[in-house]
């Protein structure tokens, strides 16, 4: 399995699978092939912030606001997102969503 990872600080297009917006200290790791990414917006303001995402998962119209140092996000493999906002505050927080989830609302 193929690890991506990328440290962005500006606005990205991605024309395969629509507008991809990251800004700030964030790294996205992709891991595996099959993954969808739809109007998906990143923002983080700190340091030593992730977001993981594993094979298979689609994202459609989703958008993670990190505000702090240290968090990680994990999406699983095969999760399905839809009209979501993840908001994480503070530092040393971890969010993981199971393998298989679908559509849900989460702010913490």
């Amino acid at each position: 399995m193929k690890t991506i990872a990328k440290r962005i600080g500006i606005k990205v297009y991605n024309l395969k699978n629509g507008p991809f917006w990251k800004q700030g200290g964030a790294i996205v790791e992709r891991l595996g092939h099959n993954i969808v990414l739809d109007c998906v917006k990143i923002r983080s303001h700190g340091k030593n912030n992730r977001v993981i995402i594993e094979d298979g998962v689609r994202l459609h119209h989703v958008k993670i606001q990190i505000s702090g140092n240290d968090n990680t996000i994990i999406i699983g493999r095969n999760c399905s997102i839809q009209d979501t906002i993840f908001a994480m505050e503070e530092d040393h927080n971890s969010v993981t969503l199971g393998a298989g989830t679908r559509s849900c609302f989460f702010s913490n």
